[in-house]
């Protein structure tokens, strides 16, 4: 198991994705929203205004990250 120094070591040296062009899964989602993947499958991703997904291979969905930034942003009161 890794330490934390070594956890926060492994995320520095990730390469940055710029948003514009990064794509997110229904997991990435779900920590963005602090929900479970399951109510963003569930509960979001199936809403009219929601983004559309990108189905890269079977089973496999991805959002486009500006996409779904700004649904987000369009959800407050």
């Amino acid at each position: 198991m890794m330490e934390a120094a070594e956890l926060i070591e492994a995320i520095r040296a990730m390469p940055h994705i710029p948003l514009s062009i990064d794509m997110w899964s229904k997991h990435e989602i779900a920590a963005i929203l602090k929900k479970s993947p399951r109510t963003v499958a569930e509960r979001y991703a199936c809403k009219p205004d929601f983004p559309r997904p990108y189905k890269l291979s079977t089973g496999d969905l991805r959002w486009k990250a500006s996409e779904i930034m700004e649904w987000i942003e369009k959800q407050r009161v």
